[in-house]
């Protein structure tokens, strides 16, 4: 058999990061919240949201936040603002044939 010393494993082309990423990214943890807080984010994902788990409730809200601080950073600055606005028309006046 030949001389294997030279040859790196399959997981070494992989980056440590991504690894941490994907294994992450499945797993569930806990956090310590009032219960005034988990009630209220409940009645948000029973009355708001059609009855998502806390979960999805949670990033439902997280995006939100997000979103309204994207929008405050576009209202501060005009000019970029007035980009975003000719762009969005732009695409939305847009002509596209749709198929069947």
């Amino acid at each position: 058999m030949g001389d294997v010393s030279s040859v790196r494993p399959a997981t070494a082309a992989i980056s440590p990061s991504l690894i941490r990423g994907v294994y992450t990214s499945c797993m569930q943890t806990s956090m310590r919240v009032s219960a005034d807080t988990r009630d209220a984010l409940a009645r948000i994902a029973a009355d708001d949201l059609g009855g998502v788990s806390l979960d999805e409730a949670l990033r439902v809200v997280l995006f939100e936040h997000r979103t309204a601080a994207a929008l405050a950073r576009l209202a501060a600055d005009p000019e970029q603002a007035e980009e975003y606005r000719a762009e969005a028309n732009e695409i939305a006046e847009s002509d596209v044939a749709v198929q069947d």
